[in-house]
């Protein structure tokens, strides 16, 4: 039984590459590490801004010269303290954040270069594999062709044999060899 083949379009080459590029597992985690650079660049621009702080401490205060005694008094936290306040920074020429901030950009860039060479290494993978498929389409077509002309002959041998054709082809065969 023969195959009909459909032929290969070129139109339909980059929609396939696009949609299996996206399968690939090592542009994928170039993508998270991209992402990922993202969230560090946003933690490290937050770095270089002011902060307010509230700040809240409790204390329990218990005199007793032995361990665990001032827990045993009748009142409940006799002697406590506490504290409440806000506390505001804010960076004086922040040199080492800035710094991080602008290393997270480069960061940033190199990756997605290293994104785009990796999409244009997968197109022209696909791209070389695209050839080499309508280049070896021809041979496989001829091999089919001539497996089936092998395959006639084979059957008019067969008949030949059957219909006694055997000892003209012996003594074919005996006048080949002693030439």
């Amino acid at each position: 039984m023969i195959r009909q083949h459909t032929r290969i379009q070129p139109s339909t080459q980059k929609s396939r590459s696009d949609r299996h590029s996206h399968q690939r597992p090592d542009l994928i985690q170039a993508k998270l590490t991209l992402e990922n650079q993202h969230i560090t660049l946003v933690f490290d621009q937050n770095q270089t801004l002011p902060t307010l702080d509230l700040e809240a401490t409790l204390r329990i205060n218990g005199v007793d010269p032995h361990f665990g005694g001032s827990f045993d008094q009748d009142r409940p936290f006799p002697d406590y303290g506490w504290n409440v306040g806000l506390t505001f920074r804010y960076p004086l020429q922040n040199r080492q954040a800035k710094g991080r901030v602008q290393q997270s950009q480069l960061a940033i860039r190199q990756q997605m270069l290293r994104i785009k060479d990796l999409e244009e290494s997968i197109m022209a993978e696909v791209r070389n594999s695209f050839r080499d498929v309508l280049t070896k389409l021809p041979t496989c077509t001829a091999t089919r062709i001539s497996g089936r002309l092998a395959t006639k002959q084979l059957e008019a041998e067969e008949k030949k044999l059957q219909l006694g054709w055997r000892p003209f082809l012996r003594h074919c065969s005996f006048r080949m060899f002693c030439l």
